[in-house]
């Protein structure tokens, strides 16, 4: 993976690992966060659905056991007025409606099989019986033994709808994704320009004065302009220093060679210069009139 973003210039290469990063960053908010938010969330309404429940389950026992059906109704009204509560009634172990919340509903009516319905409401537990999702039908005994008096088997059922709740969790996590990612791309085109700026362009810089150097030794070198005193700004004083350098060798050289090459030529005594295998490279005047030649015939012979 580095070494493929090694190929890349460094303008590329950053945006390619922000890409990346906003794209495991996504694939972790939808596989790991968004499932996990959903079931807190549905967890707390539970939570706090069950404590309604029970409040609501002593108030409505309490009003069967005095026998104000009137309250009684009014007391269902009022808790299916709140949020994630589709309809609520109160039966008796017949299946017999004594109130409810919605006209014309029966408990035979609500997509749960009549023997299982009866069966655990005669259990006298509280129980959730999940028939659709992120549906559940919740059955809470209204029996008690208060005062030495025994209820007759109602049961309060409640239909709870939690699918709007948790739509909103889902799209509060996917507003907090699109949220997040515009972040990121403003972080990233501010990245960038900044990387530009303190980074490629004082490095191009340095290149530019590198390829005109190679390009021509003998010209005296232009400095990469470079401001600043950190890692670039060093390397570009240690580059300026160094070409600098090399150009003073180079110079150096090419005089050493051309008064080596005019003592040699103006030299009054012979002077050859042999390879290994005793081939003439070069010859002074005074070599050829000792030989008897002209200086560029003896180049070449042995």
């Amino acid at each position: 993976m580095l070494s493929r973003l090694a190929r890349l210039s460094l303008r590329k290469s950053l945006p390619l690992l922000l890409g990346l990063f906003a794209v495991v960053f996504t694939l972790l908010l939808t596989t790991l966060y968004l499932p996990r938010a959903i079931d807190r969330e549905l967890h707390a309404w539970r939570s706090h659905t069950d404590q309604l429940l029970a409040l609501l389950q002593n108030t409505l026992s309490d009003h069967l056991r005095h026998g104000r059906l009137a309250e009684l109704e009014t007391a269902l009204s009022e808790f299916a007025g709140l949020q994630g509560i589709r309809w609520a009634m109160v039966t008796d172990p017949q299946l017999q409606v004594l109130a409810t919340t919605r006209l014309g509903l029966v408990p035979r009516h609500l997509g749960v099989a009549a023997e299982q319905l009866k069966a655990l409401m005669a259990s006298g537990r509280p129980a959730w019986l999940e028939h659709a999702g992120r549906r559940y039908l919740a059955i809470l005994p209204l029996d008690r033994k208060l005062q030495g008096n025994t209820g007759n088997g109602e049961t309060l059922l409640v239909d709870l709808d939690f699918n709007p709740l948790l739509d909103r969790t889902r799209f509060e996590a996917w507003l907090y994704l699109g949220q997040t990612l515009v972040l990121l791309l403003l972080l990233g085109l501010l990245l960038n320009r900044l990387y530009h700026r303190l980074i490629t362009r004082r490095l191009a810089r340095i290149d530019r004065a590198a390829r005109r150097f190679a390009a021509d030794h003998d010209q005296r070198p232009r400095p990469a302009t470079v401001e600043g005193h950190d890692e670039i700004g060093q390397l570009a004083g240690t580059f300026n220093r160094m070409m600098s350098q090399l150009h003073e060798r180079q110079q150096a050289l090419q005089n050493s060679e051309r008064l080596m090459r005019e003592l040699f030529d103006s030299s009054p005594v012979g002077m050859l210069v042999v390879s290994c295998g005793l081939c003439i490279e070069q010859a002074n005047p005074a070599a050829a009139v000792l030989f008897g030649c002209a200086p560029a015939d003896l180049p070449g012979s042995r």
